[in-house]
């Protein structure tokens, strides 16, 4: 499942939003509730695998927010 990051141009505010499917209708800024002025950022994936010796499967993402991985 798609997880997408935006800034929004309103208030600078950037979130990462999860979508089921490939549908990514439905954007919306979480701290302004803005709609249209969401920027889509280009982001690296997570990778789900587990490193060893790590504590969580995103120890090695270098987004660090990634709401898939719940880090």
């Amino acid at each position: 499942m798609p997880v997408y990051e935006y800034k929004c141009q309103k208030c600078q505010y950037e979130f990462s939003q999860f979508f089921t499917g490939f549908n990514t209708t439905g954007k919306l800024c979480p701290s302004c509730g803005e709609t249209e002025a969401l920027e889509k950022k280009i982001s690296s994936p997570c990778s789900i695998r587990k490193r060893e010796g790590a504590s969580s499967s995103c120890e090695a993402c270098s987004t660090k927010n990634c709401s898939s991985c719940g880090a």
